[in-house]
């Protein structure tokens, strides 16, 4: 796998999970590291007063804007 695809696979999840099991297991980690919260961690944060749960995705680099 080329850098350009897997600098491609880290910004684009559609291209990611285009790409077979072997593929993804050849990808290095990203540069920028998982974030992963427990729900008793995002409860501390924001509470679930309406009963809504919010699941967020925190993504590293530059976007790109899709059209």
């Amino acid at each position: 796998m080329s850098q350009q695809d897997i600098i491609r696979a880290w910004k684009n999840a559609e291209f990611r999970s285009s790409l077979s099991e072997a593929e993804r297991a050849m990808m290095p980690a990203h540069p920028g590291g998982t974030l992963e919260l427990a729900d008793s961690e995002l409860d501390r944060g924001y509470g679930r007063s309406s009963g809504l749960r919010i699941k967020s995705t925190i993504k590293a680099g530059p976007t790109v804007p899709t059209h």
